[in-house]
């Protein structure tokens, strides 16, 4: 029974990759988004490329400290190099930098 529910969750996977290939990296970006602090209707419209403005304090895990701001904006973006990749950007400057 078990390998019957592995192959189905295999071939569900390889459906999305195909159909929706660009929600592997969404959830990876949903995952990102809780972790550092956002709550999950800021993260909802994060994964939907909406620009969203916040204040309060999130969590660099690159940097392992708590940032606080009074007036940010965060955007998903995608990444001009990789297709059905994203860029997390706050203020303009990537997560990452």
């Amino acid at each position: 029974m078990r390998s019957a529910v592995d192959a189905d969750l295999a071939q569900y996977k390889a459906e999305i990759e195909r159909y929706c290939p660009d929600v592997p990296d969404l959830i990876v970006w949903g995952r990102y988004c809780t972790h550092i602090g956002f709550p999950d209707q800021m993260t909802q419209r994060i994964l939907a490329q909406q620009s969203v403005g916040f204040s309060g304090k999130l969590f660099s895990p690159e940097h392992n400290h708590k940032f606080s701001t009074e007036h940010s904006e965060a955007k998903l973006e995608r990444d001009p190099e990789k297709k059905h990749r994203f860029i997390l950007n706050i203020d303009g400057v990537s997560v990452f930098q």
